[in-house]
């Protein structure tokens, strides 16, 4: 009898076990990414924010550790990114040449982090600071996105802050999907945000896009919104995009080129440019996000 209790016993303790389990891994873990030659703050530790994003599975959180990596990040799978003080920051760019690149339909939370450029060279050196396509979305808060820029500053047509949807350039369409909260994109070579494609959507809160002021090198856009693509700004501030150069181009805060809908007309949507609004073949009516 008494054999008996204890049979019930460690079989009672043992489907608690396997409840808990099964819990926490609905719940997801959390990995923690430390730089290269840095302390782990906090365990299990994987040197990388890559490595980390590997080694992670659908659900987790990857805690990224104070410190520069000087590293390409691609997320192709849902995962929470937690920076503190963390830069992404890479030396040599490959492939797409963009920092941090969502795609494969991954749903993605990232916060807290700095995203930087600049490009290692001249011309068509750096993309994007982070790109999101493939039906991807992101839901990006409490981040920098700088100095998306060849080296030196040039006038050719690369160096976006952040891209969702189709890639700049491309006759292939894509689709991407972000929120974009209390972010700061400056010091941007073509344009600060761009929502672009149909399908794709973004938007837009608590944002302040900056240009690098009067330039002749080339027309800088804050946000953009093209090709069917959807989009809603509010609390949000667009300036410094002024063109001084000798080309028939203008710069813009706000550039609306045939979107499917743009909602930019609460009274806490500010514009400081060259011309603050420029509408290409129509805005397509408006879109609450």
């Amino acid at each position: 009898m008494k054999a008996m209790k204890v049979l019930l016993f460690v079989a009672a303790a043992l489907l608690c076990a396997a409840v808990f389990s099964s819990g926490a891994g609905a719940a997801g873990l959390t990995l923690y990414a430390n730089p290269p030659g840095g302390l782990p703050c906090g365990f299990p530790s994987v040197v990388g924010i890559q490595n980390a994003v590997n080694s992670a599975t659908a659900g987790d959180t990857v805690f990224v550790c104070p410190g520069v990596y000087h590293e390409q990040v691609t997320i192709t799978k849902p995962l929470t990114l937690t920076g503190s003080s963390a830069v992404i920051q890479p030396t040599v760019l490959l492939g797409d040449m963009n920092v941090v690149q969502v795609t494969n339909g991954a749903s993605v939370v990232m916060s807290g982090f700095t995203v930087a450029g600049p490009g290692p060279g001249g011309c068509n050196s750096i993309h994007t600071g982070i790109y999101v396509n493939g039906g991807a979305s992101l839901d990006l808060s409490n981040t920098t996105v700088r100095d998306i820029q060849d080296t030196p500053f040039s006038g050719c047509q690369n160096g976006e802050g952040i891209r969702v949807g189709t890639a700049r350039g491309s006759a292939t369409p894509d689709v991407g999907h972000a929120t974009i909260d209390n972010v700061i994109v400056t010091q941007y070579q073509k344009n600060g945000i761009v929502i672009a494609g149909s399908g794709s959507t973004g938007k837009i809160t608590n944002t302040t896009v900056t240009g690098v002021g009067r330039t002749p090198v080339i027309a800088q856009n804050g946000v953009e919104v093209v090709d069917r693509a959807a989009a809603t700004l509010s609390t949000t501030t667009m300036r410094d995009n002024f063109y001084t150069g000798t080309q028939n181009v203008k710069a813009c805060g706000l550039l609306i080129i045939a979107a499917s809908g743009v909602n930019d007309d609460k009274t806490d949507v500010y514009l400081n440019d060259q011309q603050n609004k420029c509408t290409v073949t129509g805005r397509g009516g408006t879109y609450q996000g």
